[in-house]
């Protein structure tokens, strides 16, 4: 996963998920802009047939330019 990207693992099995992680500490993580957009854009939820759907996020808020900028900015 390149640095600064938002990204997420959501198990849709029924087996436990398991996963290690190694990355630098310095990888650029800012839990804070995804908790200040309420959320990533879509959730992942069982679509009651043993399988998964993709559903909009109610209470998402898209990320202003200046805030992503600002991560960005802070990475140099």
């Amino acid at each position: 996963m390149p640095p600064y990207w938002i990204h997420r693992s959501v198990n849709v099995g029924d087996e436990d998920l398991v996963m290690t992680f190694a990355y630098p500490a310095d990888s650029g993580q800012d839990y804070a802009i995804i908790e200040e957009a309420g959320g990533m854009r879509s959730r992942v939820v069982s679509d009651a047939a043993g399988g998964w759907i993709l559903v909009d996020n109610a209470g998402y808020r898209g990320r202003p330019l200046a805030r992503i900028e600002g991560v960005f900015a802070g990475a140099s």
